[in-house]
């Protein structure tokens, strides 16, 4: 079984070509293009209003084309062509989709005889900016404004608290004030494990 990232394009671009990796510009991108590669998936895919579905290295020059301005129709044909696509190089039955996007770019690709196995992670997590705090103000500053539960390998991931273990030595100090849950969901990579919250 593969896993696939699937995230939705922006507005902003640069002005000139570029690699598509390079292209989007917008904040939001950038952020759901960095919880794809903390996952070292098989494939990140981007969903383009325009081309489709877009390899990172493709270049493409910019353009102006929002999937919300189209007509239901042309969204439905929009998806066609993403589904005929995906499906030459992916199971879409077993292979594994994670989709961060909104919804007018997933709603026409996931059920039956389309993407069938997917997830829809909260691709609103919110990384604090690093300072000069300890390592446990910045692991309770990322629990607190994401308000969920994580583990400990995602946790390491999104704060760049190196190694690992450190995130459980951390926990374990403080116990007072972050939680531990022995069997939850995490919230970025879905798995059922111990979990951390504030």
């Amino acid at each position: 079984m593969k896993t696939i990232y699937l995230i939705s394009c922006c507005k902003e671009k640069l002005s000139h070509p570029a690699k598509a990796v390079d292209l989007y510009q917008s904040e939001g991108f950038k952020r759901r293009l960095s919880i794809a590669q903390t996952h070292n998936p098989d494939a990140i895919l981007i969903l383009s209003a325009k081309h489709h579905i877009v390899e990172l290295e493709q270049v493409l020059a910019p353009y102006d084309v929002c999937l919300s301005n189209q007509t239901i129709g042309e969204q439905k044909k929009w998806a066609e062509i993403c589904i005929d696509s995906l499906s030459k190089k992916f199971d879409l039955k077993k292979d594994k989709f994670f989709i961060l996007a909104a919804e007018n770019y997933y709603k026409n690709l996931i059920g039956q005889f389309r993407i069938e196995n997917y997830e829809l992670p909260d691709e609103e997590i919110k990384i604090p900016v690093p300072s000069n705090n300890s390592n446990f103000e910045l692991l309770k500053s990322f629990l607190t404004i994401n308000n969920k539960a994580y583990c400990d390998d995602c946790l390491s991931k999104l704060t760049g608290i190196r190694p690992r273990q450190q995130i459980n030595q951390l926990c374990n100090k403080h116990l007072n004030v972050i939680h531990r849950i022995d069997y939850g969901m995490c919230t970025n990579c879905c798995k059922y494990k111990i979990v951390r919250s504030c």
